[in-house]
């Protein structure tokens, strides 16, 4: 009982506390929706917390998977240019040797044809001067 509850009997005002009742009823209603309402408001926000955190993972999943994904095809290229930068090299390197075989085959050939050139002029060289010998003799007669 309150002091106002409690002057108000003394007074003889049964109305007046009667009132002062039903306002504390109705507070105290209130109070219960009141705490009521918060209760259901935490349990709503733990439920959306949950919801949240369970789209959270699964966004977390996918920018994994993505991220690895995305570092997988990166690997794959890498190996892939190296792959190529060692075909180009392999196939460079063949070039260079044929290149170098086609070289000295032209060499020989070209070294074959000068022999075959040096022996005509030596056998010219021969005949020139076997005629030569040949007109000193016949002008010695």
């Amino acid at each position: 009982e309150t002091a106002v509850e409690a002057a108000m009997k003394l007074l003889g005002d049964e109305k007046g506390v009667e009132k002062i009742k039903e306002a504390a009823a109705k507070v105290e209603k209130q109070h219960l929706k009141m705490e009521a309402d918060r209760k259901r408001y935490e349990a709503l926000e733990d439920q959306i917390q949950k919801e949240y955190n369970a789209k959270m993972a699964a966004v977390n999943a996918r920018a994994a998977a993505v991220k690895d994904e995305m570092a997988r095809k990166e690997q794959q290229r890498l190996e892939d240019q190296i792959a190529k930068g060692k075909a180009q090299a392999k196939a460079a390197d063949k070039f260079e040797v044929d290149e170098r075989k086609h070289a000295l085959e032209k060499l020989d050939e070209e070294m074959a044809e000068l022999e075959v050139q040096r022996k005509a002029a030596l056998k010219e060289k021969r005949k020139e001067e076997k005629r030569e010998r040949e007109r000193e003799e016949a002008e010695l007669e």
